[in-house]
């Protein structure tokens, strides 16, 4: 039963983390340089990716569970590695930041540490996650590869 409590608390915050930076911000200046038209297959899949981090927003953790936050969240890393077979010379830096922080948040998630563990190394992944998609959506908007930002 702790067990489960446990996973439905990191399951909220990491949901809640990612509502919150879901919508980007155009003020993040892309880190590396990007085309200024995106290919369509580029588009194609940074759309995909959009739509699996918007099922992961609006996931209910409490009716799937950890298991079920994990499955959301390998989804949107397989996504990025999509986009990262269309798009690595034009996004490869953002992509690299995105995958890496999803995969720590993935990490922590799977530990079986502690709530408090749990929440504390969250605390500090989660603003990563935002971050990266931020430069990530800003760069994929320099190609004209329009993301929508409502959950």
């Amino acid at each position: 039963m702790r067990s489960n409590v446990r996973q439905v608390i990191a399951g909220v915050v990491v949901v809640a983390a990612l509502a919150g930076c879901s919508s980007s911000s155009s003020s993040s200046a892309p880190s590396s340089p990007a085309s200024a038209s995106g290919s369509a297959a580029t588009c194609a899949s940074l759309q995909a990716l959009q739509s699996s981090v918007n099922s992961l927003i609006q996931i209910n953790p409490v009716q799937v569970g950890t298991q079920g936050i994990q499955d959301a969240l390998t989804k949107v890393q397989q996504q990025a590695d999509e986009v990262t077979a269309d798009a690595s010379s034009d996004l490869g830096q953002q992509l690299t930041a995105l995958k890496s922080s999803l995969t720590a948040v993935s990490t922590t998630l799977a530990s079986g540490a502690s709530t408090a563990t749990i929440v504390s190394q969250l605390a500090t992944e989660l603003p990563a996650v935002g971050t990266a998609w931020s430069q990530l959506t800003a760069a994929a908007a320099s190609m004209n590869c329009n993301l929508s930002t409502s959950a």
